[in-house]
């Protein structure tokens, strides 16, 4: 992901649909992400599985989380346990 190695000190995200890669890049991308604030996603099943454990261990100050999409009970047990400095959740 060439936008983690040009912007590591980036504080807002957005993610759309699309982006999603495979999870060596998202480990990479998110490893680089350390500022983050606030993440923005657009999810959708169909496209995969969203690895919030890759973010929780890397991006300990974020604090914001907007969810687009099917918010299924395994999405939500994987966003309680792994992002626990969240502060505001929008679905």
């Amino acid at each position: 992901m060439l936008a983690a190695e040009r912007m590591p000190n980036i504080e807002k995200l957005v993610l759309p649909r699309w982006c999603f890669q495979t999870k060596n890049s998202f480990q990479f991308a998110f490893s680089q992400w350390k500022n983050l604030k606030t993440l923005i996603i657009a999810h959708d099943n169909l496209t995969g599985k969203f690895e919030f454990q890759d973010i929780g261990k890397n991006c300990s100050n974020l604090t914001n989380l907007k969810y687009f999409g099917d918010l299924r009970k395994n999405t939500a047990t994987q966003i309680v346990r792994n992002l626990k400095s969240i502060k505001r959740l929008s679905l």
